[in-house]
């Protein structure tokens, strides 16, 4: 929300002495993941807050649950095989949770304007082959030049979508995916949902725009904001426990 202050992210000794500022309220989670424990802790402005102002946090967190998966993979002799230009796993439609597709819009508004522009036509370029006869396209649309033009605010599913087998193997049914134990992509949905108490359907990326369009007025909508990092962090310590 503009003019929001951020939620703070904290590393675990800054958040053990340093006391959180005036107006925040400091909240943390411990996510056990495969043979490591995450805390996680973050200070919150203590006022109300859109879905899309906690975004920045829950990649935060994805980002670190895929790196202890990966640092497991790594140990049990099933090392992470992708890299930049291997972009196999982009040919394929993208659904995002919808608070994702909400910060997207803001994160797209923040890019240079040579960038943003290209960004928005590859998205609009999209929705009318989508809405054309004939099948839709494959390929996720901010695919360039085989790879993200996104990729600093990707949304979690592409974040959590690595291969442990040869990259020859990414084209085939026979490819291998990296076990990542919490979906924070899943849990927005839920998150979303327990929000607004209501269903809360993914959305398909490359239709974000038009999707954000028609629903601008529940893109306004705020909760108080240390009440909606609890509830994504309990959402969260949930799925944690259950794939233990």
């Amino acid at each position: 929300m503009k003019g929001t202050p951020a939620v703070q992210i904290m590393g675990d000794a800054e958040g053990s002495r340093v006391l959180p500022s005036v107006g925040f309220v400091r909240l943390s989670v411990d996510l056990p993941v495969f043979d490591e424990t995450l805390r996680i802790v973050a200070d919150v402005p203590d006022q109300r807050l859109q879905m899309s102002d906690v975004i920045p946090l829950a990649y935060h967190i994805c980002d670190r649950i895929v790196a202890a998966s990966a640092r497991h993979s790594q140990a049990v002799g099933e090392p992470a095989s992708c890299r930049k230009g291997c972009s196999a796993c982009c040919e394929q439609p993208v659904l995002i949770s919808v608070p994702e597709a909400f910060r997207l819009i803001t994160d797209i508004g923040s890019l240079p304007d040579d960038r943003k522009r290209r960004v928005n036509t590859a998205l609009a370029d999209a929705e009318k082959r989508t809405a054309a006869p004939g099948p839709p396209p494959n390929a996720c649309s901010l695919l360039a030049e085989q790879a993200c033009s996104i990729y600093a605010f990707r949304p979690c599913v592409c974040r959590t979508f690595l291969a442990t087998s040869p990259p020859k193997l990414c084209d085939t049914h026979d490819a291998r995916i990296m076990p990542v134990p919490i979906a924070v992509s899943s849990a927005l949905g839920l998150w979303a949902a327990e929000l607004e108490d209501d269903t809360s359907a993914p959305v398909l990326m490359s239709g974000t725009l038009s999707w954000c369009d028609d629903n601008h007025a529940r893109s306004q909508r705020t909760w108080p904001g240390p009440q909606m990092v609890r509830q994504l962090f309990d959402i969260l310590s949930k799925m944690a426990l259950e794939a233990r």
